[in-house]
């Protein structure tokens, strides 16, 4: 769809004749990176209920 990280055509990887990974190892990555994201957010959501992160907002500039 629209919204995902993985698009063949704009990866020059894709274009070799050799290349050392395909798509399905590709994904295979973007699958392991969102379950860290989802770890990420878990373990930070766990601190913030500890009070251990305070739940305002932040200035990322």
């Amino acid at each position: 769809g629209d919204g995902f990280s993985y698009h063949p055509e704009k990866l020059s990887m894709e274009r070799t004749d050799d290349e050392a990974f395909g798509p399905t190892d590709r994904i295979g990555q973007l699958t392991m990176r969102n379950l860290d994201i989802q770890d990420t957010r878990a373990k930070l959501d766990l601190y913030r209920q500890q009070g251990q992160l305070d739940g305002g907002q932040f200035d990322l500039t």
